[in-house]
């Protein structure tokens, strides 16, 4: 991407089993893919899979994509994912000690 794209997502993933919220970050992955030109095989070749089943499979949001994976996509496609977090209700959790 030749300008600096951000992608917003707004609620928690509470159910593991839910890409739903990760949906903006999967299709700016495909889009980024698309503009380059490249084919699910590309981008699985890069990623160290020997067939494209599971890209094909991250960009429909099935199974569980873990941070890491979706770190590594990101990367394959010279973009970066920037996890911010920020308490939105009632206290951390975390006992910091002083």
């Amino acid at each position: 991407m030749e300008t600096e794209d951000v992608v917003t997502v707004t609620e928690v993933v509470e159910d593991e089993e839910s890409t739903e919220e990760l949906d903006p970050i999967i299709q700016a992955l495909r889009k980024e893919r698309l503009a380059r030109g490249w084919n699910q095989w590309d981008v699985a070749r890069r990623m160290g899979y020997s067939s494209p089943a599971r890209v094909s499979q991250l960009e429909s949001g099935e199974g569980d994509i873990h941070m890491s994976t979706l770190k590594s996509w990101a990367e394959t496609l010279g973009m970066e994912v920037l996890i911010r977090a920020k308490v939105t209700r009632g206290r951390p959790r975390a006992n910091f000690k002083k």
